[in-house]
């Protein structure tokens, strides 16, 4: 099947320039992981040697592509929905914006197998079980935020396995809670963003007081995960010939209430794209315990809104 016919089924009219610009975004990813890893190559050699020189040369010439790439994207993220909010909220910029371009999108479109009728996602679209190749495609719609966190690996029990399919994007994960929400946490000096820092607060509240693992804070064993994190702990320690750790339910509450805000980040983020488009977005706002994007520069979540957080009501709308 030629080329042309592969993008006939995975993209129409509707979606190629949000593709295009999906591209263009993971296209600076791309340079700026080069970059870095330059950079740690760097540490690892004598300065002054010939060595060093070489890789030098190329990691600046790497950073300054990336800079060059960077400032020629701006405009183009600067005329989507997203940058207002974006320029609104303390921690996210130009490079949390092409973040999220990079892997959300409207809509996407499924071959399928003519003979089984099964999704077929082999990169030549031949079906796993028959053979055939698919010929039509479906369209599925990212219109709730349960489909956009269950792609960037914002749902419990996400990780990779050996010999098994990921159901999500490791670096969308990565990014998110690696850079995006470091960023809200770290804005004003520390603070965090007026709006989703109060909101995250109010989840760790939650999880140390009034979930199922309040006790383990004084009791690990008491953890409904302890037996898993135990193990983990165990292999890293053999991977490594030392004794293994005691598991502390402090960090695990701490990662679970950064998946929590940072499945909230990527789902005001689909909103406001659809919305951008003229798309529905009512599924994101039936939520009973709906929280709005941050609208203003100073903005902060609605007290109620809030306490139904710290006390879990919300808990019962929202996954872990």
């Amino acid at each position: 099947m030629s080329r042309k016919k592969i993008k006939e089924l995975k993209f129409c009219d509707e979606c190629r320039d949000e593709y295009e610009l999906s591209m263009l975004c993971r296209s600076y990813l791309r340079l700026q992981r080069g970059r870095i890893s330059f950079e740690l190559t760097l540490q690892h050699i004598r300065p002054e040697t010939e060595t060093y020189e070489i890789l030098d040369y190329y990691y600046r010439s790497i950073h300054d592509d990336e800079k060059g790439l960077l400032d020629r994207i701006k405009p183009v993220i600067e005329r989507q929905p997203l940058w207002k909010w974006c320029s609104v909220t303390d921690g996210l910029g130009y490079v949390a914006a092409l973040t999220f371009h990079s892997f959300i999108r409207t809509h996407v479109h499924v071959p399928i197998c003519p003979s089984c009728g099964i999704d077929v996602r082999t990169p030549k679209l031949l079906c796993p079980r028959c053979g055939r190749r698919a010929m039509v495609s479906r369209r599925i719609e990212i219109d709730t935020a349960g489909k956009t966190r269950s792609y960037f690996g914002l749902f419990p029990g996400a990780e990779l396995k050996a010999g098994k399919r990921g159901r999500f994007s490791p670096l969308a994960k990565g990014r998110t809670l690696g850079v995006i929400v470091l960023g809200i946490m770290r804005a004003r000096k520390g603070k965090g963003d007026s709006y989703y820092r109060s909101l995250l607060d109010a989840k760790k509240f939650f999880y140390a007081n009034n979930s199922e693992y309040a006790p383990a804070l004084k009791d690990p064993t008491l953890c409904p995960r302890y037996e898993p994190c135990l193990k983990k702990y165990q292999r890293k320690a053999e991977r490594e010939e030392r004794e293994p750790k005691k598991p502390t339910c402090k960090a695990h509450i701490d990662n679970l209430a950064k998946r929590w805000i940072g499945g909230i980040l990527v789902s005001h983020a689909t909103q406001l794209i659809r919305e951008g488009r003229g798309l529905d977005t009512s599924n994101f706002k039936s939520h009973r315990s709906y929280i709005r994007p941050k609208a203003l520069e100073d903005d902060t979540p609605d007290p109620d809104v809030l306490e139904q957080i710290r006390t879990g009501y919300v808990q019962k709308y929202w996954k872990k």
